[in-house]
């Protein structure tokens, strides 16, 4: 395994659920950090955890839609910790409508959210990657991105692109020392799923878990590629 400790990690949708595990894992490894969100107070607490496990946390407040803020969280990052070693792109969002009642600006929400703030993130952070030829770009996707269902469409869509996208940035960078991993969860055990009574919730995941997975995977040795992770409950269904 490759230290991690002193490496430096910006993380998005770091204020709860998978985002707050990942960060949680990273500070156990000693990387410090950028957690970066649009909900201010979640991060601060976040961030009090992750110094209670020894590691720099800087709380940054964005939306990763705009890309300006995703410019200016890079500089924050950068002048607070150094260069950026580590992305888990991870910010996310849906809402649960059929299509015919889903309006265009949410629809388009979802594709910004879930497929246009990775590329935004990927393009800010490439270039110094690229030149030192070292890198970890970490795409938290969606085991719905492999199938579609009756229910959230344009969310499956939207991650369905990021699968692709995932696919052709790793062609792009893999020999220039920078790689790519999508990680495609099930269903997590975080508030999302909380609205439903137990009886109609899906198997869910312990984020903990998952954030386990990334880890492993990130400490690998630089010369070994792992494409995809795939990490879903052991009753999922329609899986494999």
């Amino acid at each position: 395994m490759m230290p991690l400790a002193g490496r430096v990690a910006l993380i998005t949708g770091a204020s709860r659920g998978l985002g707050r595990s990942i960060a949680l894992a990273f500070a156990r490894e000693g990387i410090r950090m950028a957690l970066a969100a649009r909900t201010v107070g979640e991060l601060d607490a976040v961030a009090a955890e992750v110094r209670a496990l020894g590691a720099d946390a800087v709380p940054v407040a964005l939306d990763v839609t705009d890309p300006a803020q995703v410019e200016a969280c890079v500089g924050q990052t950068r002048r607070a910790l150094g260069s950026i070693d580590i992305l888990v792109s991870n910010a996310g969002w849906n809402t649960r409508k059929p299509i015919v009642e889903l309006t265009p600006a949410e629809w388009d929400r979802i594709q910004h959210t879930n497929l246009r703030a990775h590329f935004l993130l990927a393009r800010a952070l490439l270039p110094e990657m690229l030149e030192r030829g070292d890198g970890y770009l970490c795409l938290v996707g969606s085991i719905v991105g492999r199938r579609g269902a009756a229910d959230s469409a344009a969310y499956r869509a939207a991650k369905a692109g990021l699968i692709n996208f995932s696919q052709s940035l790793a062609a792009e960078v893999k020999d220039r020392g920078v790689r790519v991993t999508m990680v495609l969860p099930g269903a997590l055990d975080t508030p999302w799923f909380y609205d439903r009574p137990p009886e109609k919730r899906p198997p869910m995941l312990d984020p903990d878990e998952v954030a386990r997975a990334i880890v492993s995977v990130i400490g690998l040795d630089r010369m070994t590629l792992v494409p995809e992770i795939i990490v879903v409950p052991i009753r999922e269904r329609g899986w494999p």
